[in-house]
């Protein structure tokens, strides 16, 4: 998946988003804006996605974390996060040939 279909999945997945007339909003941490969150460049964001979409998955996320990091899931970047996270709630894709 690519960093801007990753971003909306997560949006999508926390119940972040909503359709007005102009488009799709998203939810940020300074209210509704038209501009997806940086999921996959911000770890802050990526905070708020963590503790948004926190139900009784945690050991499952922490261990795709832990095989999706190439050092210690501590320093897991936030791409690294985002996919370890969609993939626990079910909505990863893969690439398609």
């Amino acid at each position: 998946m690519t960093n801007e279909q990753i971003n909306k999945a997560i949006a999508k997945a926390c119940m972040w988003t909503k359709q007005d007339q102009h488009g799709v909003l998203y939810k940020t941490a300074w209210g509704w804006e038209y501009n997806c969150p940086d999921f996959c460049g911000d770890l802050n964001a990526m905070h708020e996605a963590e503790k948004a979409c926190r139900v009784d998955r945690n050991w499952i996320y922490l261990n795709r974390l832990d095989q999706i990091c190439r050092v210690d899931a501590v320093y897991a970047t936030a791409r690294e996060r985002a996919e370890a996270l969609l993939r626990t709630v079910g909505k990863w894709r893969e690439a398609q040939p």
